[in-house]
């Protein structure tokens, strides 16, 4: 059943993940270092895909389809992204529609897709995003 905050994300479980409720099991709390896995996409969710934990991770040794991240702190990831995270355990897997107001500079400003990523050039500013994505591990509580 698709969860609706007050913010305007719509977040849709897909895999509740663990049913252990230690502090490592979720969900992360703000300032939590967490490891994930995702792709965001433009125009849906079969659209192009403009940054994913798997572009990222393509940089780096061993080249690790994941990624860690600081909830709340990280500049790097949306605000959406924060929001969903914090619905989820650790092993769960997720979508969500993410409005502008949670984007980078809250929507009012077009941002880069990563160079690897499918939709190339500048992503418009408003834009709605749609993302996928797995807590992997709480790295911090």
């Amino acid at each position: 059943e698709k969860v609706v905050p007050p913010n305007g994300l719509i977040y849709e479980p897909l895999d509740l993940g663990t049913d252990k409720t230690g502090i490592r099991d979720g969900p992360p709390r703000s300032g939590s270092n967490v490891v994930i896995r995702f792709a965001g996409h433009v125009d849906g969710f079969e659209g192009p895909i403009f940054d994913s934990s798997k572009y990222r991770g393509s940089r780096k040794p061993g080249k690790p389809d994941v990624v860690e991240v600081r909830l709340n702190l990280d500049p790097t990831v949306s605000n959406g992204m924060f929001e969903a995270l914090k619905l989820m355990k650790v092993g769960a897997k997720g979508r969500f529609i993410q409005p502008p107001i949670l984007s980078y500079n809250e929507g009012k400003a077009n941002f880069e897709g990563d160079e690897l990523g499918e939709a190339k050039g500048k992503i418009p500013g408003n834009s709605t995003l749609y993302y996928e994505v797995e807590l992997v591990d709480i790295v911090k509580p």
